[in-house]
Formats: C-alpha cells, structure tokens, sequence
C-alpha cells in the first residue's frame, strides 16, 4: 500500500528494496532500528516516531475501510 509521506519524514527512504514509500517499507518493524537504531519496543512512547508511524498506520486503515465498504 502506498501512503503519502509525513511531513517530518521526508528523509527517510524506507527498507523496502522495490518501493520505499509502501507501508511495509515505512511501518514494519525493522523500520524502527533503520529509523532510531532501536528496537520498536525500545523507543519511548514520546518519541515522534510514534506519530509518524501512526500517520501511516492510519492511511492504511482508511484504505482497508474503504476497500472492504465503498458503499460506507
């Protein structure tokens, strides 16, 4: 899934090897160590990150909603 970038963000180029700015690519776990060098579990839930990955998350909640309920 493609999500359009965070503002804050625009710096990172993704782990993804074919795409960069797909979600797996920005979201997936291993983005947290490429991103902060930390484990996800280990960044503090104030870090901005957290939001950032949240915008993400979010864009691909609303794209799931509105695939399964067009109608909605």
């Amino acid at each position: 899934i493609r999500v359009k970038r965070h503002p804050d963000d625009l710096d990172f180029s993704g782990i993804c090897p074919f795409h960069g700015d797909c979600l797996e690519g920005l979201v997936s776990g291993p983005t947290f160590e490429a991103r902060t060098g930390k484990k996800g579990q280990d960044v503090p839930l104030d870090d901005h990150v957290w939001d950032i990955m949240a915008y993400y998350v979010a864009q691909a909640a609303l794209d799931t909603t509105l695939m399964m309920r067009p109608g909605k």
